[in-house]
């Protein structure tokens, strides 16, 4: 990939990650993990110091290279053994339902196929188990929506993948998962960069509906929002189209949130990307 991708980012990706302001959103969701854990993106290992004694055994994947040397100094000083394991959320090398807790933080926006990879945490999730986390994501308001879609096609090529611009709470639900707990607002930070989705969801029974709604809360003055009272529905609930979602509605007139095509589907401002298969996930 070069020398940027290679030695450069994951540098980047470490020191940006180290922020003060992560640390009491690493405290609520890596506090919470329980059982047999697995995290997705462990980057550089930043969460281990965290994990309670009610972790039994902690599973961590990240696809770089660069990022697991770092990962696996933390791991050599955490409380508990850890396990590491290089390779992509899409295919994860773990059995079905061998999982109590899956965890991910800052994760979703960088994964190329991440209802791929979504579905792939919901496989190795035991009945009853819990997907834990924090992500950065799609902002309520339309004016910083403007700014993350502009952004986001450079933003990917610096940011190792990532987009500013993903509703992470419809990802979750696309993927057959329910939510059960979603606080969302703005961290200190330029806007587009700083919307936070933090909660827990559980795996449905019977998987992915026929279509879901993104549901985003409104920010409290505080700068925290609940989903439940008050909450503001985004984006008319999804069709289904031969078992591949499209997890992005667009307003009429703007880019896809997924793929910038200005091509949409129906009056609803679907982009027609779905026609790409499920495997391939977003991009």
């Amino acid at each position: 990939m070069g020398f940027y991708h290679d030695r450069a980012l994951p540098c980047l990706i470490h020191l940006s990650m180290r922020q003060q302001n992560l640390v009491p959103y690493r405290q609520r969701v890596i506090t919470a993990a329980e059982g047999r854990i697995l995290e997705v993106g462990v980057g550089s290992g930043l969460n281990l110091p965290f994990y309670s004694d009610k972790a039994a055994h902690v599973i961590v994947l990240d696809p770089s290279p660069g990022l697991m040397g770092r990962a696996r100094n933390e791991a050599v000083r955490a409380k508990r053994p850890v396990e590491l394991l290089e390779g992509s959320a899409e295919a994860i090398p773990l059995q079905d339902r061998t999982v109590d807790t899956v965890v991910t933080t800052w994760t979703l926006c960088t994964i190329p196929a991440v209802l791929g990879a979504l579905g792939e945490m919901r496989r190795v999730l035991r009945p009853g188990g819990q997907l834990l986390f924090v992500e950065h994501g799609l902002a309520p308001e339309a004016s910083v929506q403007r700014w993350q879609d502009r952004l986001t096609p450079v933003w990917k090529r610096i940011g190792g993948g990532c987009h500013l611009n993903r509703s992470i709470a419809g990802l979750i639900e696309a993927a057959g998962f329910h939510i059960d707990r979603l606080e969302t607002g703005y961290m200190k930070g330029p806007k587009p960069m700083t919307f936070m989705y933090e909660g827990r969801a559980r795996p449905q029974r019977h998987g992915p509906s026929a279509g879901h709604r993104s549901v985003l809360s409104k920010p409290s003055r505080n700068g925290i929002g609940r989903a439940g009272a008050g909450r503001q529905q985004w984006a008319p609930s999804m069709p289904h189209f031969d078992g591949a979602f499209h997890a992005h509605a667009s307003s009429r007139g703007g880019p896809c949130r997924t793929c910038s095509s200005r091509r949409f589907l129906d009056v609803q401002a679907y982009c027609d990307c779905w026609r790409r298969s499920a495997a391939d996930g977003l991009h």
